[in-house]
């Protein structure tokens, strides 16, 4: 596929936008492969309603694959994290009742909790980090789509489809990874591949707890460095100094300077400030027994 990012203003109609930014881009072919569905699930309770990927996204994909073949297997796949327990977020968020929904017409999917799965295996590293553990289901012949959503972070600068990845690891203590997270986001993504890369934009948030600003857009492409740089520019960053997409644009996994389709960047920038770096400092300092409590505080200042 050529490397190519699509940029759609987005709409109530969120499958015909998704089908007008997937034909921009040349489309996909799925080869009869299983279809593995990463949506971003960051929280059980979405208060800014923009920090997960949200159920009508997946819906809209869902039929757009099923249109193209109504035998498709597909796998929606997530995992505990220090700040949600994904079984109880697949409930509120409107998972388990969208499942039923599909099943009823007698279609194949599944929600996958890979923080259950037991058929692990570490994947080869390029770097000291800690060893990574994966479920061999994500490393077996797939179609694999990355679903994230446009929000800033105090570790990454941006969150978007490299980073969405990360929720592939199954251990819910994520954070001893922090330390190395750019190199650890690297290695996910050189064992997982993308095969089709969305953001949904529509609105995008400053960190966890920061305000939600409009942008009214949807991205994709092929390759994550590919749509993550364009996401980059859009906020107003310059993606070759965000560590983690400049380290995965040595790796095959897209270019920073990707051809750009649908709308200019110039039109629909809305520049986000930079993230708070203390965030960052403190919580690398605190002593993991007391993560969840300092981390508690933290989600509680949003209420």
């Amino acid at each position: 596929m050529a490397d190519i990012v699509s940029i759609v203003e987005s709409s109530e109609n969120i499958e015909s936008r998704l089908r007008y930014g997937l034909d921009l881009i040349g489309g996909f072919v799925i080869d009869s492969l299983p279809i593995i569905i990463k949506p971003n699930l960051c929280t059980e309770i979405d208060k800014l309603k923009s920090g997960n990927t949200n159920i009508e996204t997946i819906k809209a994909v869902l039929n757009i694959l099923l249109k193209k073949d109504q035998d498709a297997k597909i796998q929606i796949v997530e995992s505990d994290s220090a700040g949600k327990w994904l079984d109880r977020a697949f409930q509120i968020n409107g998972y388990i009742e969208m499942l039923e929904e599909y099943r009823v017409n007698g279609y194949d999917i599944e929600l996958v909790n890979l923080s259950k799965e037991t058929d692990v295996t570490s994947i080869p590293q390029s770097e000291s980090i800690p060893d990574i553990r994966i479920p061999k289901l994500l490393l077996e012949p797939n179609f694999f789509i990355s679903i994230a959503r446009a929000k800033t972070h105090s570790f990454t600068d941006i969150t978007g489809v490299l980073k969405n990845q990360f929720g592939c690891i199954p251990r819910k203590d994520k954070e001893v990874y922090h330390k190395v997270i750019d190199k650890t986001i690297l290695e996910i993504n050189r064992n997982i591949k993308p095969d089709l890369c969305i953001i949904n934009a529509t609105t995008g948030t400053e960190g966890v707890i920061g305000k939600t600003r409009h942008m009214g857009i949807l991205l994709f492409g092929h390759k994550p460095v590919s749509v993550d740089s364009v996401l980059a520019k859009v906020m107003g960053f310059t993606p070759d100094r965000i560590n983690h997409i400049a380290l995965a644009s040595s790796y095959g996994l897209g270019s920073i300077h990707p051809k750009i389709v649908g709308l200019p960047i110039d039109k629909i920038s809305v520049k986000f400030p930079k993230p708070n770096k203390i965030v960052k400092i403190v919580n690398l300092k605190i002593p993991d027994g007391l993560r969840p409590i300092f981390r508690r505080i933290y989600e509680n200042l949003g209420k």
